[in-house]
């Protein structure tokens, strides 16, 4: 008897266990959107949900109501006499469907059992949208007239649009006041039901307005062009699209605190932090033109263009943990790669954007970094700046919800071969040098075996007064040079024991040289990232002249300055200079300073 009552409880703590794990398996489930069936095929223009039930608007074929979260379905069409309907409301406990064709607006006050038409007050009665402001309940046409109702959508008023210009497109009431957006990008307010409307400052949007969502002082605007946000009822506009990586936004919605977007082709994105960044919400979603959305406080339900819907539980909709992508292309260790490709990677889930870098250096240190690309929404960048013969370092960080970046291993490559003889760049060609030590920088060609740079007071070269080999690409002569002499030199690069290119023969005539150090006078050559700077010391009262020359020996600044005695500074914003690669003339007094510098942004 005993083990017959044992085996009796057993049996009924299984059951129950079965019976909860069945009514929560639902939100334990994978996570991912679920398709539900028992629908007609056909576009989902609106979803309701209220009194933990869920109502459709589908089009051409009516109202469809489900009781268990979308599990069955019933259709609740009886007294409606047009199956085109467009959207539904609920304005206290009295549902409304809006239709576009003749009938205008439809009520029922038993949970859509039992519809009847409204009034014929509405003259304009083909109904897109409605928006509810507490008991009083404002719809669009789809010629753009607007009516409200304030008893529950038996009678309808007008609301005076004679000042809007363009197509009214989209509606949404908030405390007594009305928004209208437009088909040209504009944002109206009227407090008075029409006889006033402000524009709030939209000069900026130049897109259609495709939805509205008013949430306190915060306006949210779904264009073509993507989302528009204003915090000070409409001051000012930002767009927020960043995750977002086709940003058509077709509608928006808040579901508690989290904005949700609908799209016309990459489907569903939500946001934790008003719209800064979006997160992708599409796993399993059987498509992407999403025209409905709408929530209880189970699912997220969505209603596509193409006549699917599908439910996802809530819980689900939260950041996810962002792993750092693989990088595809170029592969670790290739040789021979163009110096023009596009870098790609692997997806990372839930990444809003990710970060490209490519540097000369494994270290990535500033001045080693060739390209540093930030807000990448796809998963492939093209470059064209590569530089043949030369190794190349890359990663790419994922950037999650919190910008935080998950940063990929690092690759190597190297590009092809590219055989070229050297471009000298200092000293210029029939350029007076007049400063020493003399400096002789010319092109760097990347991997090489080394480079010969040679003097000579000849131009065959038979008088040599450097002749030296190298594999930096420049060289500081400290000896050798007579004042006021003529001088040719030339480099040569040994790409390897078989293969050797000349380059080009310069000229240049040596001044009275001048040694730092020797007179009174001091001057010093300070870069930083924003600035060229000298610091001129003197005993003195002196006049300053400085001249800066571009690559090909032009002059690209010009100035006169007054040094006074101590410590003068002249400095030299680096926005006025592009990248590349300069020579500065400093003089003073009887003293001339010069020396190359490079500007790299």
């Amino acid at each position: 008897m005993f083990k017959f009552m044992e085996v009796k409880m057993s049996f009924k703590r299984l059951f129950v266990l079965i019976l909860i794990s069945s009514f929560l398996a639902p939100f334990f489930a994978v996570s991912q959107w679920e398709p539900i069936s028992g629908l007609p095929n056909v576009p989902i223009k609106d979803i309701l949900t209220y009194k933990d039930k869920v109502y459709l608007a589908a089009e051409g074929v009516g109202i469809y109501v489900s009781s268990d979260y979308g599990d069955n379905w019933d259709q609740l069409n009886n007294g409606i006499t047009t199956n085109r309907v467009s959207c539904i409301a609920v304005v206290d406990t009295v549902l409304l469907v809006g239709t576009t064709d003749t009938n205008g607006v439809f009520r029922s006050t038993d949970k859509g059992y039992h519809w009847k038409r409204s009034s014929d007050s509405l003259w304009d009665r083909k109904v897109v949208m409605f928006s509810v402001d507490g008991n009083i309940v404002y719809l669009l046409t789809e010629v753009g007239t607007i009516f409200y109702s304030t008893d529950y959508g038996q009678i309808w008023w007008k609301v005076k649009t004679d000042e809007i210009e363009s197509l009214v497109t989209c509606i949404a009431a908030s405390n007594g006041k009305l928004l209208a957006g437009t088909s040209s990008g504009q944002i109206l307010l009227t407090e008075d039901k029409g006889n006033t409307w402000l524009d709030i400052g939209t000069k900026l949007i130049f897109s259609p307005i495709n939805s509205l969502l008013w949430d306190s002082e915060n306006i949210y605007c779904g264009t073509e062009m993507g989302l528009f946000f204003s915090s000070n009822m409409g001051k000012d506009w930002f767009q927020r699209n960043s995750g977002i990586k086709n940003p058509r936004i077709s509608l928006i919605r808040k579901v508690n605190n989290v904005l949700v977007a609908g799209t016309r082709s990459v489907g569903i994105f939500f946001s934790l932090n008003q719209g800064q960044s979006w997160i992708d919400f599409n796993e399993g979603i059987p498509e992407m033109s999403i025209i409905s959305l709408a929530n209880d406080k189970f699912y997220i339900y969505a209603g596509t263009e193409f006549g699917s819907f599908a439910r996802r539980p809530l819980n689900q909709m939260r950041p996810p943990d962002v792993q750092p992508p693989v990088l595809t292309y170029p592969a670790n260790g290739a040789t021979g790669i163009d110096t023009s490709i596009t870098f790609s990677w692997g997806e990372a889930k839930g990444s809003i954007a990710y970060r490209l870098l490519i540097a000369t250096d494994n270290s990535f240190a500033q001045n080693k970094i060739v390209l540093d690309k930030s807000n990448i929404l796809n998963t492939y960048f093209p470059v064209t700046i590569l530089r043949p013969n030369r190794v190349y370092y890359w990663k790419v960080a994922a950037i999650d919800y919190e910008y935080n970046e998950k940063w990929s291993e690092v690759f190597s490559f190297q590009t092809r071969l590219d055989t070229v003889a050297p471009t000298l760049l200092f000293p210029f060609n029939d350029f007076t040098v007049e400063s020493f030590p003399m400096q002789f920088i010319w092109s760097d060609l990347g991997i090489v075996k080394d480079y010969n740079l040679q003097v000579s007071r000849i131009n065959d070269f038979t008088d040599l007064v450097i002749d030296a080999h190298t594999k930096d690409t420049f060289y500081l002569a400290t000896e050798g040079f007579q004042n006021s002499q003529k001088y040719y030199w030339r480099v040569t690069v040994a790409y390897n024991d078989d293969l050797s290119l000349t380059s080009d023969i310069f000229m240049f005539r040596t001044g009275i040289l001048g040694v730092e150090g020797q007179t009174d006078t001091f001057v010093k050559f300070i870069q930083t990232e924003s600035q060229v700077q000298f610091l001129i010391k003197v005993d003195n009262y002196q006049i300053v002249e400085l001249e800066v020359l571009n690559l090909f020996g032009q002059p690209v600044l010009f100035g006169f300055y007054e040094a006074t005695p101590n410590d003068y500074l002249i400095s030299i914003d680096n926005k006025n200079l592009t990248s590349g690669f300069y020579y500065f003339i400093l003089k003073v007094g009887t003293q001339t300073y010069s020396s190359p510098f490079v500007i790299v942004k």
